[in-house]
Parts: C-alpha cells; sequence; structure tokens
C-alpha cells in the first residue's frame, strides 16, 4: 500500500480509533528521526495537513466536533 492508500483508509475509521493509530505512530518514530526534521518541514507538512482539513469540513466530508468533546473522548479511551 502507499501512503496515500494507508491515510485514505484510515480517514474511513472512526474518530477514537483514528487518535489510537495517531497515537502508536507517533509513538513508534525514534526520537532521534523526530529531531532530523527541520522546522520548515514541521510547518509544510502541518500546513498541508491544516488546509486538507480545512477541505473537508467545507465540503461536508467530516463532521465538526467540539474540541472538548474530543478531549473527552480521548480522556475516556486512555483512562481504564
Amino acid at each position: 500500500m502507499t501512503v496515500e492508500e494507508i491515510v485514505h483508509a484510515a480517514m474511513c475509521l472512526p474518530a477514537a480509533e483514528r487518535i489510537i493509530l495517531v497515537r502508536r505512530l507517533a509513538l513508534s518514530v525514534p526520537q532521534e528521526e523526530v529531531e532530523r526534521i527541520s522546522a520548515s518541514e514541521w510547518d509544510a507538512a502541518w500546513s498541508e495537513e491544516c488546509g486538507e482539513r480545512l477541505r473537508q469540513i467545507e465540503e461536508g466530508e467530516v463532521q465538526e466536533i467540539a474540541g472538548d468533546e474530543v478531549m473527552a473522548r480521548v480522556r475516556r479511551l486512555v483512562r481504564p
């Protein structure tokens, strides 16, 4: 699978499962690899991600969820 195919498949998951996936992926990256990414590369990646999320909201592909509701869901997932 390509990265784009994986991202597309992941976007079909419920939000709670995507949160779990993001956490597991983030924890899988060694710190020395993270440190090799420049600030401009991080900025470019986040800019692209923000643009894509905004497009999805504007086109009605995703439903907005209030930040406090998202955090409540995350807390329920990570705290038994």
